[in-house]
């Protein structure tokens, strides 16, 4: 009769209860999400205090992102493991389940800023090689001249150090701009002639120059080009690997949590895994 009574209890409670608890699934988010909350300010303090003791910021940021990687790694697995034990679920596949879950939703809240970051990276370096070429020609702020106003800069002064020797017939920002535009704009006639109209420069200095200019340009958004694509692919296998290996921790905090229930409950459990069942006889 017994047997019969806990037969029927357990398939009462596998039909009316769901496998995963959602609470304390969301419960581990917020203690996931508050690990992490500290140990970002942690590093973000050691940092500032590496900094103001003349550490270099190549050796800051790489720590910097080592410290944000286990970071994450430790907020999840705790927060993975705090779900699995609260929920009293003493099943390591439930625990699989949760963790899952639950690095799921971490990570998406995490990233959403990093998402954000890795776009705006998109954004700037499709401006730097394909609209750079307008900036030169815009004397007033602007998005374009925002985005890439430090390349604007470096062409500006290769120019400027060029011709540093030209007398100019107008203003010589005026002239150096105008070259600049008609050079990224893959126009180098153009610039001969505009260059041509307002210098002393005979023709054949004038082609000698604008040549010269060409080169050196050319090799300066080759390297800014170069540059921006390194820095998407070191932002995009980093994402990779802290949502693997956010998952794979996750779900090793679960697991543990469901093996700690089962040896060493946190609250009574009568049905081999899952929660309680309470009933009156």
């Amino acid at each position: 009769m017994a047997a019969i009574m806990d037969t029927n209890a357990s398939n009462a409670f596998v039909g009316t209860h769901p496998a995963m608890s959602w609470r304390s699934t969301i419960a581990g988010l917020l203690i996931s999400l508050f690990i992490f909350g500290i140990l970002l300010s942690l590093g973000i303090a050691i940092g500032g205090v590496s900094l103001s003791d003349g550490a270099s910021l190549n050796n800051t940021g790489t720590i910097g992102a080592l410290w944000l990687l286990l970071s994450v790694l430790l907020a999840v697995f705790a927060g993975s493991y705090f779900s699995a034990r609260v929920s009293n679920f003493i099943s390591p596949w439930v625990g699989m389940a949760q963790g899952a879950v639950l690095a799921s939703l971490f990570i998406g809240v995490v990233l959403w800023q990093m998402v954000g970051l890795a776009t705006w990276m998109t954004r700037s370096a499709g401006m730097l090689i394909g609209s750079v070429a307008q900036v030169g020609a815009q004397y007033g702020p602007s998005a374009a001249q925002s985005a890439a106003s430090t390349m604007n800069l470096s062409i500006n002064e290769i120019i400027e150090e060029n011709l540093s020797d030209v007398q100019f017939r107008t203003e010589p920002t005026i002239v150096i701009s105008g070259v600049a535009s008609r050079i990224l704009r893959g126009n180098p006639e153009g610039a001969k002639r505009y260059l041509a109209a307002q210098s002393n420069l005979s023709v054949a200095q004038v082609d000698q120059r604008i040549n010269e200019l060409q080169v050196q340009v050319q090799n300066t958004t080759q390297e800014a080009r170069v540059a921006a694509a390194n820095a998407l692919k070191i932002t995009g296998w980093s994402l990779f690997a802290v949502m693997v290996l956010g998952l794979l921790v996750s779900i090793a905090g679960g697991v543990m949590g469901a093996i700690a229930n089962s040896e060493e409950p946190a609250t009574r459990a009568t049905l081999p895994g899952f929660r309680p069942v309470h009933t009156t006889i």
